[in-house]
């Protein structure tokens, strides 16, 4: 199994990515940069990410999801958010508009709410 990175792992990674992209002038340009970015980190096997833990409560799925089994090649976009949070309410229309931009064999989106709102008083 891969070794476990933290965050500051991906921050040399990620400006690499972003000064190509600032430097790519048209889309297709693009996309191949982050397609080959995206290899780069699966290829290295460096910042793989942990899968959920068993036994986690799953809503709007037919059972639990494993990044290793039924999202294993999908771009996951992980949502943490609270049904009051006006900030969350706001990114609402970003994330619709990445799901109707990419397709849903392509891109899936995880959702953890606060439990605190998901149990009743």
């Amino acid at each position: 199994m891969a070794s476990q990175s933290s965050l500051s792992d991906l921050f040399p990674l990620q400006t690499q990515l972003d000064t190509a992209l600032t430097e790519a002038t048209t889309q297709t340009e693009k996309e191949k940069i982050v397609y080959e970015y995206l290899n780069k980190l699966e290829e290295s096997g460096d910042l793989k990410i942990s899968d959920f833990q068993p036994g986690l409560e799953w809503l709007n799925t037919e059972g639990p999801l494993s990044l290793e089994k039924e999202l294993s090649g999908k771009v996951v976009v992980l949502d943490f958010f609270t049904y009051c949070c006006i900030n969350c309410m706001h990114i609402l229309p970003d994330l619709h508009r990445l799901e109707n931009t990419h397709s849903v064999t392509v891109t899936q989106r995880v959702g953890n709410s606060s439990r605190r709102l998901l149990q009743a008083p």
